[in-house]
């Protein structure tokens, strides 16, 4: 593989087959990964797949993941870009809320005053944290903006561990942060609630926004910190 990377399969013996006449169902591969040996190496994992197809027709992809076992607990590494060159020019996806670079993304309209039913709902991977750990800190950063200067755009945030509520910070009387400005603000926002290593897994945030007038919001960074730490045998 370039760039010195190390390949896997190769063009006389690709990793799987399939034919969609005969075959409707995706097929599914599990290859190991041994020469991901170090943390700093998962953390900045870049998979390339080539792929051919004997009619010169689109691939379908389900699902790709790669998961990372680190002191007996395994981790899911989670995806911030998708490049696709698949027709020999590049075509890049970036997963927008991943950095902080001017890759957003845009909500629907809001309404002028909070509503139950009205949010941005952020899900976070399961089996980041173990689940014995303590967790002495948790943070949520987010990175927003109006999608149209001079609207205000408010928002106040509830916290979930799976359906349980565990966390409220603001209110629909008095938002966490507002802004009407061109210009991301970026708020952290402290999570006592998180203090297991049991909460930090399959955590959600639930946004709820408003928009004075009406509008959409532009959010460029959700990020969850939680520092812990384990007890021997955990």
């Amino acid at each position: 593989m370039a760039g010195g990377g190390s390949g896997l399969g190769s063009p006389s013996s690709p990793i799987g087959c399939t034919a969609r006449r005969s075959n409707p169902l995706p097929l599914q591969t599990s290859t190991p990964l041994p020469e991901v040996s170090t943390s700093d190496i998962a953390n900045d994992l870049r998979i390339r797949i080539y792929a051919s197809q004997s009619r010169g027709r689109p691939m379908r992809l389900h699902r790709a993941t790669a998961t990372f076992t680190y002191f007996g607990h395994t981790w899911t590494l989670d995806e911030v870009r998708l490049n696709d060159r698949a027709d020999g020019s590049a075509s890049s996806t970036p997963w927008p809320l991943a950095f902080a670079d001017g890759n957003e993304l845009l909500t629907s309209s809001w309404s002028t005053s909070f509503a139950s039913n009205r949010y941005l709902e952020l899900r976070f991977p399961p089996n980041h944290v173990p689940t014995g750990a303590t967790v002495s800190a948790a943070t949520f950063t987010h990175r927003y903006r109006p999608e149209i200067a001079g609207r205000t755009f408010c928002y106040w945030f509830e916290v979930y561990s799976g359906p349980t509520l565990i966390g409220t910070h603001g209110s629909s009387g008095a938002p966490l942060a507002c802004s009407s400005s061109s210009a991301a603000s970026t708020v952290t926002t402290n999570l006592p609630e998180v203090a297991q290593g049991a909460n930090a897994n399959a955590l959600a945030v639930r946004i709820y926004g408003r928009s004075s007038p009406t509008g959409g919001s532009l959010h460029d960074l959700a990020r969850l910190t939680v520092n812990y730490s384990l007890t021997s045998g955990s």
